[in-house]
Formats: C-alpha cells, sequence, structure tokens
C-alpha cells in the first residue's frame, strides 16, 4: 500500500532511484570490506568436515577401497611359471594358499616384485614375506621385524635357517597371486592396509622400522 499511495502521489520513481543508490552503496562497502578481510587475514586451510568426522576426500578414498577390494578376490589366480604375459605396473597384489591368505603387498613394479619375492637367488632384503617364513619355521620369529640388513645376512649363514628360507622361496612360487591395478601411491597404501586386515594376512605387519 505504501507503493501504491507513493506512485499515486508521483513519488515512486524518485524512492525506487533512491533506493538502489543506496544498494549499490552499500554493495560496495561491503566488497571493499571483504577485501580488507583477505588482504589482512592468513589463508585459512580448507575444511568441510564437522569436528570428530573424517575429511570428505578421505571418505570418498575409502569408498573405492571396497570396489578394488572385491576386484582384486574375483581375479583367477596364477602362480610360477604360468604367470600372464600382462600384468598392472603398479597395483596391490596378494599370496594365498587356497583360502588362506597370508600376505598383501603394494609395487610400482608388480612383476618384478613377484620375482624378487620367489626367485631362487632372491635375498632376504628383496624376499621379505620369504623371510618371515622362514623365520617361523626355523623358530626366530619373535622379533623379526626389528632386525637389521645385517642380521638378516648373519642368518642366512645358519644352515638350518638357509635351508628355510629357500624352502619359502618354493613354496611361494607355488602360492595363488592376485593382483589389482592402482596407480595413485597413496591409494596403494590405503588399499594394502584395507586388505590387510579384511583378509587377516598374518604375514604383513606396519610396524615403523
Amino acid at each position: 500500500m505504501i507503493s501504491d499511495t507513493l506512485a499515486s502521489s508521483g513519488l515512486c520513481f524518485s524512492f525506487t532511484s533512491s533506493s538502489k543508490r543506496t544498494s549499490n552503496t552499500t554493495r560496495g562497502l561491503e566488497s571493499e570490506l571483504a577485501a580488507s578481510r583477505r588482504d589482512a587475514d592468513p589463508p585459512s586451510t580448507p575444511s568441510d568436515s564437522a569436528p570428530g568426522s573424517l575429511h570428505p576426500s578421505f571418505v570418498k578414498s575409502l569408498e573405492l577401497l571396497q570396489l578394488k577390494f572385491e576386484q582384486l578376490m574375483r581375479m583367477q589366480p596364477y602362480n610360477y611359471p604360468n604367470l600372464p604375459k600382462t600384468m598392472p605396473k603398479g597395483g596391490v597384489y596378494l599370496f594365498s594358499e587356497k583360502e588362506c591368505h597370508l600376505y598383501v603387498g603394494r609395487s610400482t613394479k608388480i612383476r618384478t616384485t613377484y620375482g624378487r619375492h620367489c626367485n631362487p637367488t632372491a635375498t632376504p632384503r628383496t624376499a621379505d614375506f620369504a623371510f618371515k617364513l622362514a623365520s617361523v619355521v626355523a623358530g626366530r620369529a619373535h622379533g623379526i621385524s626389528d632386525i637389521s640388513e645385517n642380521t638378516k645376512k648373519a642368518l642366512l649363514l645358519d644352515s638350518k635357517f638357509r635351508v628355510a628360507f629357500d624352502s619359502a622361496k618354493k613354496r611361494i612360487r607355488k602360492m595363488d597371486f592376485r593382483f589389482v591395478e592402482e596407480t595413485d601411491r597413496n591409494s596403494q597404501a590405503l588399499l594394502e592396509a584395507y586388505c590387510t586386515l579384511v583378509l587377516n594376512a598374518k604375514y604383513n605387519d606396519f610396524d615403523a622400522h
């Protein structure tokens, strides 16, 4: 009704123009104030998550883990010497004996890594899984994750341990071998941990060395 009254008195145009000028002035002041705040305040770290909740980008990564895991488990397993001609360069792999899943690893060169685990000439430095298997057989499993490379070399001088280590590499060559492609390094690490926990792969550990 106010607008009708103004219109009838011929003041509507004058009132509208004044309002627009006021609005434009206000927006101009607000823009200047926002700019001064941006200049004064240090850049903030973006965070879309509420306190105590996972960050959305991490949640998105987690959602893909199960899909990759299912792809890994659906794969027809291979073993030596019947490896496929083509293999992805990067990804996560799994060694199993039937339904017993023993070791999960990640690599940027899966075929090369397979050989380092079980070639007859493989050393404890590269054949970590075989070394762990041998340690159990030889009764030296306690604290095996913390020993140095020099100690590993010394253990190979023990004839009993050497036989156990060579036997472990032969055992690995007979195991089922699966893999799934994952080229992103961070996603590889997450997927390795996820598969290890889901499958309860007992020869994996994430100890700090």
